[in-house]
């Protein structure tokens, strides 16, 4: 939200789609067919602008100039506010581990979508998150929303499809 004077209020602002040129990332788009590997959470505290994303790291909170580098952005949304992730969420949520499992869990999830079938993450851990997961459980903690209930399998593709049939507003 901004104010009348063009200031930001802090919190969950945007949802952020991104890419590289490392190799997981090239792996992720061939797979799922998409212009974007990894998403993350936009938000702002006391005026800096931060990221929060699962990475290989874990759940992390950085600047998010420093989380840009070596990034090409691909998309970023405007978080509607009934649909936007709570700034406690995603303070709670630092920390939590990388699920490395539940990212190989997407292999076959990309090879049912191959042949028009719909499953379930196979490997998806219940305690930690790959950055998709991250983003949806967030949202799902406001809002059911039934398009991305499966938060185990929805990948930075659905995401941004979600975002572009929900109609959210694209930051320029």
């Amino acid at each position: 939200m901004e104010h009348q004077d063009g200031a930001r209020e802090d919190g969950v602002t945007s949802l952020i789609f991104s890419t590289s040129t490392a190799p997981l990332s090239r792996a992720i788009r061939a797979l799922s067919r998409s212009e974007a590997s990894h998403c993350g959470i936009g938000l702002r505290i006391d005026g800096v602008d931060l990221v929060a994303d699962a990475s290989l790291l874990g759940v992390e909170m950085v600047e998010r100039s420093r989380w840009l580098r070596g990034k090409t952005l691909v998309l970023e949304f405007i978080f509607p506010p009934l649909h936007a992730p709570t700034t406690a969420y995603v303070m709670g949520e630092l920390g939590r581990g990388y699920d490395y499992s539940g990212m190989l869990g997407y292999l076959p999830i990309y090879l049912a979508r191959w042949f028009g079938r719909v499953i379930r993450n196979p490997w998806a851990s219940p305690t930690r998150y790959v950055c998709s997961e991250f983003v949806v459980r967030g949202m799902l903690q406001r809002l059911p929303l039934r398009m991305l209930a499966d938060s185990e399998s929805c990948d930075p593709e659905a995401l941004m499809q979600f975002c572009r049939e929900a109609d959210y507003a694209r930051v320029t």
